[in-house]
């Protein structure tokens, strides 16, 4: 799996479930499984198995409703604060739209808006630049020594000629590449709207598009949290904030520095 789980204390949580569950079953069914005779005889082996019939009518509904409890789990209850203080939920929720600036050891700063879509069975994330559009092939959260949430991801960004937002100037060594990010979050115990993922990142793209012997580029990335509402992939369907975001790309000298209207 992806790490988010402790599977171990989630299983007992489930274990207690389908247990108070049967019970409730048996209570409510009125089961007796006391047999009316020591003797075997045909009364004797119908209570038995009618006795056992509802042991079983009880162990299905409990188990049916262990199921429908554990479903609601990954759909919206992992997400609550609770049940990682309970020990049951490793990391918290990252999905939402997210601010990054990227610093390259070549090239100017850039930035990129990135959307995050993170469910119980995985996390995917979506990196939407001036003229590409990166899709996560796999990625995984650890702890790291210091027990910080960090975030490892690998993924392929496709180039595109013709976007949607004219006013975003072209790039000049952009093309279809792979890469990788390592990024950790600064305090998991703060509001959403405080995080901040911070890392590096490498890529297999060509430093000069002519020679293959040049590929291989590498920087630093800043990501921030802007809002749970994930940003559309289609550029042209941005929000004004976020389409704001990558009008203007950050200088060497100020790579942090605001559109004009932006909001810091």
């Amino acid at each position: 799996m992806n790490g988010l789980a402790n599977w171990n204390r989630l299983s007992k949580g489930l274990g207690i479930c389908f247990v108070i569950a049967f019970l409730t079953e048996l209570w409510w069914a009125q089961t007796n499984i006391a047999l009316p005779s020591r003797e075997l005889s045909w009364n004797t082996i119908h209570a038995l198995y009618g006795a056992f019939g509802g042991l079983s009518e009880a162990a299905g509904g409990a188990l049916a409703i262990t199921g429908a409890v554990f479903w609601l789990f990954t759909k919206w209850g992992w997400r609550q604060p609770v049940f990682q203080k309970l020990g049951l939920i490793n990391f918290p929720d990252l999905s939402g739209t997210w601010h990054a600036i990227s610093n390259p050891g070549e090239w100017n700063p850039f930035r990129t808006v990135v959307v995050i879509n993170h469910s119980f069975h995985g996390l995917r994330m979506t990196l939407i630049r001036t003229q590409s559009t990166g899709n996560t092939l796999a990625a995984t959260l650890a702890r790291t020594n210091s027990m910080s949430a960090r975030l490892y991801v690998t993924y392929y960004s496709s180039f595109g000629k013709e976007r949607t937002l004219p006013v975003i100037p072209a790039v000049d060594h952009g093309e279809d590449h792979s890469g990788a990010l390592l990024l950790d979050l600064n305090d998991e115990s703060l509001d959403p709207e405080a995080w901040v993922l911070r890392g590096e990142y490498w890529t297999n793209k060509r430093r000069d598009a002519s020679d293959d012997r040049t590929r291989g580029t590498w920087g630093r990335i800043e990501m921030r949290f802007q809002r749970r509402e994930p940003a559309p992939s289609n550029i042209g369907h941005l929000r004004l904030e976020d389409a704001t975001w990558l009008i203007d790309e950050p200088t060497p000298d100020n790579p942090r520095a605001q559109p004009a209207g932006a909001s810091p």
